[in-house]
């Protein structure tokens, strides 16, 4: 059976402090405290398991995010004749959506 991944997307969630009843594509489902309510990419809300959501997500820190990223990229490709300039281009620390870069924008910093 072939296996997929979960594309990186940022997402907005917030921790549930009391039991909330959320309006989901699905229905109403109910949020315990404790439940995360995060906020898809298209604006869709559903509640998630405290131990599913650490499994899951990770917090985004502009500044860590990028730095581990291009240190793993450095350190993948120290020989290949990659052109970070050309990465960095497509990179705004400001904008954390911008930290998960696409093939595409790879295979062209690889290009140059």
């Amino acid at each position: 059976m072939p296996k997929f991944r979960k594309k990186p997307v940022v997402i907005e969630a917030e921790q549930c402090t009391e039991q909330q009843n959320i309006h989901t594509l699905e229905g109403i489902m109910v949020a315990q405290p404790g439940d995360w309510i995060i906020t898809g990419v298209k604006g869709e809300r559903y509640p998630c398991k405290p131990d599913i959501f650490a499994a899951t997500y990770e917090l985004v820190d502009a500044d860590t995010a990028l730095g581990r990223f291009v240190d793993e990229l450095r350190e993948a490709l120290e020989d290949g004749g990659f052109n970070l300039c050309a990465l960095d281009a497509a990179v705004d620390v400001n904008d954390p959506s911008t930290l998960f870069v696409n093939s595409a924008t790879i295979a062209r910093a690889l290009e140059d």
